[in-house]
């Protein structure tokens, strides 16, 4: 089971820097992997549908509604990095919906969501998971630490193809999903823009 500051002295010890006893530590390594960890899991995240970060919930209808074109609107989790598809999709029901900002609008009393939450214990990541998410913080790290670009582009190339190994190996879990393409969701929230659409 890795902790957060496992996977930082994982990403450390890829781009050749001694390992950490804890992200709070003084030194500038510590302290790079502090600022550099959560935007490195949040891509990380965002980039597929793992299976353990995917979260069901009801959301909770507003007093509040939209001043035009849709009657309600439901709060969206704060954990909430990407939603993946509504109960609309799930069910086939054909229902009228925008994302806007961290709201659901649409017409329904009742909205389900499957979403990517990013209030996940390390715990529950997967190995390959944790292969790719400490090849994207060594990629962060690597420029500020070793001052090599190159060291940089090499974390940034073995990221992608860590990333696609862990993203096949879940994929094999269960069968496909349908995914919304609610990319500007995530996009609007300052996160990862860099898969849209239906993932594979």
């Amino acid at each position: 089971m890795a902790s957060e500051t496992d996977i930082a002295n994982y990403a450390l010890t890829m781009i050749g820097n001694n390992p950490i006893t804890s992200l709070s530590e003084a030194g500038k390594p510590a302290t790079l992997c502090a600022l550099h960890y959560p935007l490195a899991r949040d891509t990380t995240l965002a980039a597929h549908p793992w299976n353990f970060a995917i979260k069901r919930v009801l959301l909770a209808k507003e007093t509040a509604v939209p001043t035009h074109e849709f009657s309600a609107q439901h709060a969206i989790p704060a954990d909430c990095l990407r939603v993946l598809r509504t109960g609309f999709e799930a069910s086939g029901c054909p229902v009228d919906y925008r994302i806007e900002g961290n709201k659901v609008l649409c017409n329904e009393a009742a909205v389900y969501i499957e979403y990517i939450s990013n209030d996940i214990p390390t715990g529950r990541f997967t190995p390959l998971f944790i292969d790719a998410v400490s090849a994207k913080l060594a990629a962060a790290i690597a420029i500020p630490i070793t001052g090599s670009d190159t060291k940089a582009q090499a974390m940034a190339q073995l990221y992608t193809g860590k990333l696609q190994e862990a993203r096949t190996i879940d994929a094999m879990e269960g069968t496909p999903r349908d995914i919304v393409d609610t990319s500007g969701w995530f996009t609007a929230r300052g996160g990862f823009t860099g898969y849209g659409g239906v993932w594979e």
